[in-house]
């Protein structure tokens, strides 16, 4: 029932966020312009190559601390906390160094960014203050690893609303300057809404939970040293999966400009939103996965990672697959000014994301066993190849069209990788995941769009945008759950449902 509830407050919470994160993207390209805001997402995406330190530095401290919850040793979940505080800590301040230096190679006349001199200026104040929120981003993981491990998402999601709601005032905000100042001025406003959102974090983990107390006779140097080699794999493939889409805003500002950039930055925005919907559940579920290893129950431990994949995969084509079909429309109506490409730059990275789906819940898996080595150096590695392919492609005067596509079969690769070291560990076939899981799932979505677009086409309701996600949200479910579901995910269901029935009849 942890996890229902768990699930319950997540979901509240990504409505609420996809609801504010697109309402501001609207804001801010209406009083930034296109230009400017494409000047943004290229900036904040400079900035978010390095974030991906938090994604691994926040898997391995979540990681170590649910671990050690299900092994019920308090002394070992404080310091895993101190260890992964003192980490932060110093990649936090090597990470800023590193940022600030290199600011004269990037925003010159004749630097590496393709930037009009009138932007110059502001595009570098941007940097550096986006440099400033990622320090606090950084040191805010391991309380809010802590607070994941002690499943208390309610907390989390009360304090990402909060800092959504502020974000989108300052996007509002920003309309009473002059156009000049208004990047800068948003900046400066994100630093005050990060620094708020890590003292509040500190301040809450700090008073209701011991293990975030430094006590004075903590010894955790040999923690320190395991943790710091798995966060490191965790950091290589992060940072090649970053550079995988991050970077390659860089790429495409070289060739193709910042317009380019505005459409791969709100295309990218969709995406991130769509995929929410898996990443969402995947949250609620990785410390029971955790704890499930660390219990020494294995064969939880994979139902769990393999019922993330299913419901992931679901999750998201529920949503993506109407969403491509009517994808211009939708752009139409949320965005006053639509740069061109938007529209087929968001269905070829949707595509991508149903594709990853089928593997989403693997890696949670395969970190809970702790044996990430060879994994995170062949999967980063794969991932990492997609950037010079990329520039050569470019560079050989191919549209943005061979680079997406080059995504899906990197996405594909990546998969198969996945689900070869996935059965390796696990002592299972390929063909078992295989049949159970994708053939599944991937069939239930063909037998729905069939039906789906034979009912469009049949009583001819295209003009109507919402229909294709009515359609959707009407055959998918039953279907998913009759081809989607094994048999013991179906006893499974039918149990959470009759446990949730007399909480809503009580209520």
């Amino acid at each position: 029932m942890k996890v229902i509830s768990n699930t319950i407050i997540v979901y509240a919470k990504m409505a609420l966020l996809i609801g504010i994160s697109l309402y501001t993207v609207r804001e801010l390209l209406n009083n930034l312009g296109v230009d400017s805001y494409g000047i943004f997402t290229l900036s904040a995406g400079l900035i978010t190559v390095f974030t991906f330190l938090n994604s691994a530095m926040s898997i391995s401290t979540q990681r170590y601390l649910s671990f050690y919850q299900g092994t019920s040793k308090l002394d070992m979940q404080n310091n895993v906390f101190v260890a992964s505080l003192i980490l932060h800590f110093f990649i936090a301040i090597i990470t800023t160094f590193i940022l600030f230096s290199i600011i004269p190679i990037l925003f010159s006349v004749n630097g590496v960014l393709d930037i009009e001199a009138q932007f110059l200026n502001d595009a570098k104040n941007l940097y550096m203050c986006m440099i400033v929120t990622l320090f606090f981003t950084i040191v805010s993981v391991p309380f809010v690893a802590t607070l994941f491990s002690r499943e208390n998402i309610l907390l989390d999601s009360i304090i990402l609303i909060l800092q959504a709601l502020l974000k989108l005032i300052a996007a509002k905000i920003i309309c009473f300057y002059p156009a000049s100042e208004r990047l800068t001025i948003y900046g400066l406003l994100l630093i005050v809404i990060s620094g708020l959102t890590f003292f509040f974090y500190a301040f809450y983990c700090c008073i209701h939970y011991s293990e975030c107390r430094i006590k004075k006779q903590t010894k955790s140097k040999s923690l320190f040293k395991e943790m710091s080699s798995f966060a490191g794999w965790n950091l290589y493939t992060n940072l090649c999966y970053v550079l995988n889409t991050q970077g390659l805003n860089i790429v495409l500002n070289i060739f193709l400009g910042t317009k380019i950039n505005a459409a791969y930055g709100i295309a990218s925005q969709v995406n991130g939103q769509v995929r929410e919907l898996s990443l969402s559940l995947l949250r609620a579920l990785n410390p029971q996965i955790m704890k499930s290893e660390g219990m020494e129950k294995r064969e939880r431990t994979v139902k769990l990672s393999m019922l993330a994949s299913k419901v992931g995969f679901f999750l998201v084509s529920i949503v993506a697959i109407p969403a491509m079909y009517v994808m211009p429309k939708i752009l139409e109506l949320w965005l006053n000014i639509v740069p061109e490409f938007t529209a087929n730059i968001c269905i070829f990275l949707l595509f991508s994301s149903i594709i990853n789906q089928l593997t989403i819940g693997i890696t949670s898996a395969i970190q809970a066993i702790g044996n990430i080595k060879r994994f995170q150096l062949i999967i980063g590695t794969t991932a990492l190849i997609t950037l010079p392919i990329s520039y050569f492609l470019l560079k050989l005067g191919n549209s943005i069209y061979s680079v997406l596509i080059l995504i899906i079969l990197i996405e594909i690769l990546t998969g198969y990788i996945k689900l070869y070291f996935f059965a390796h560990l696990c002592n299972m076939k390929i063909k078992t995941y295989f049949v159970d899981c994708i053939f599944r799932t991937t069939v239930s979505l063909l037998v729905s769009m069939t039906l789906g677009y034979f009912f469009i086409t049949l009583v001819g309701f295209n003009f109507f945008w919402l229909i294709p996600f009515i359609i959707m949200f009407v055959i998918y479910p039953p279907i998913f759950y009759f081809i989607g579901f094994n048999n013991h995910e179906k006893i499974s269901f039918k149990n959470i449902v009759s446990n949730i029935k007399p909480k809503l009849k009580g209520l």
